[in-house]
């Protein structure tokens, strides 16, 4: 058999196989497991209010859930931009930081939860630059009943 003919039925075989696995794994898939993903600065009707934040990077807030569903599992994102005093000639230490908060337990259609954050170690006291705290969500869990 030549080189050519032995790669041939080789490509043939992995592309088989390939479409096996596919529709092999299809056919096991359970829609009880399927996620909706959404678009950057989508929340699905999960929003925050009252934010707070304080001088030394702690943060405070509600998570209220406007869908008609429960959610649970809120994951939070905490971020401390540094800003520099002289943006033309920045120091080379950002202290710029990103934390994360998880809100745990459910929260019912039209309710909310508290949370609350403070970074570890606290936020740098220095005269270079300031820091511009944002708080946003990066996940949540949607609980819809089975039909």
């Amino acid at each position: 058999m030549s080189l050519s003919i032995a790669r041939r039925i080789r490509a043939a075989f992995i592309t088989i196989a390939s479409v096996a696995a596919v529709v092999t794994g299809m056919a096991g898939a359970n829609p009880a497991v399927a996620q909706d993903v959404l678009s950057q600065g989508k929340t699905g009707g999960v929003e925050l209010q009252g934010v707070q934040t304080s001088a030394d990077g702690s943060v405070s807030g509600q998570v209220v859930n406007n869908t008609g569903h429960p959610v649970r599992n809120v994951h939070l994102r905490v971020i401390h931009d540094w800003l520099w005093a002289n943006e033309f000639n920045p120091g080379r230490d950002d202290a710029g930081t990103v934390g994360s908060v998880k809100v745990d337990g459910d929260i019912a259609p039209g309710g909310s939860k508290s949370f609350s954050y403070a970074p570890s170690p606290t936020l740098p006291n220095r005269g270079d630059g300031s820091f511009l705290t944002s708080v946003t969500i990066s996940g949540y869990q949607s609980v819809i009943p089975a039909n």
